[in-house]
């Protein structure tokens, strides 16, 4: 004789409102492509961003993480690793490596996930007179479209 299960997964029957049934599971190929967008976010205030009409605008779950990621300094974060180290005042060639290399890191579980998520392009270092500014350029793997994201200073 088989059973039913009532509610999600195997909840006992009247256990959950859920439904009949095991939860719907999915790729993480399928997911990727059907991810609803993300809430967007300024990257210089750091707020949610809002159209004409009072609504949220959206931005793809990779462009979200990505700002997130770059947005942390290193180390005030509760996610240990999440964030890059601040820009230093002054930037030799040695500095500018370090630099890059810190951006790679922070996006490491971005670039080293299975699918990955995204691919990084190029790291910008540019400086403008005694003011030192870092851009990422890079790919979003779900949508393939190219995004320069400037990355704040944390000074």
């Amino acid at each position: 004789m088989s059973t039913s299960t009532l509610g999600v997964g195997a909840a006992p029957a009247g256990g959950s409102i859920g439904g009949y049934g095991s939860p719907a599971t999915t790729s993480p190929h399928v997911a990727q492509v059907f991810s609803p967008p993300a809430v967007a976010i300024d990257p210089t205030t750091r707020d949610y961003t809002f159209d004409a009409d009072g609504n949220r605008n959206r931005m793809s779950s990779a462009q979200q993480l990505v700002l997130l990621a770059l947005t942390q300094t290193l180390g005030q974060s509760a996610v240990p690793g999440l964030g890059v180290a601040p820009t230093p005042g002054v930037v030799s060639q040695k500095t500018v490596a370090h630099l890059t290399a810190d951006v790679f890191r922070a996006l490491s579980h971005l670039t080293s996930s299975k699918p990955p998520m995204i691919q990084i392009i190029d790291v910008q270092v540019v400086r403008d007179g005694a003011r030192v500014g870092r851009f990422l350029r890079w790919r979003d793997l779900s949508t393939k479209q190219e995004v320069t994201t400037p990355i704040p200073g944390h000074s």
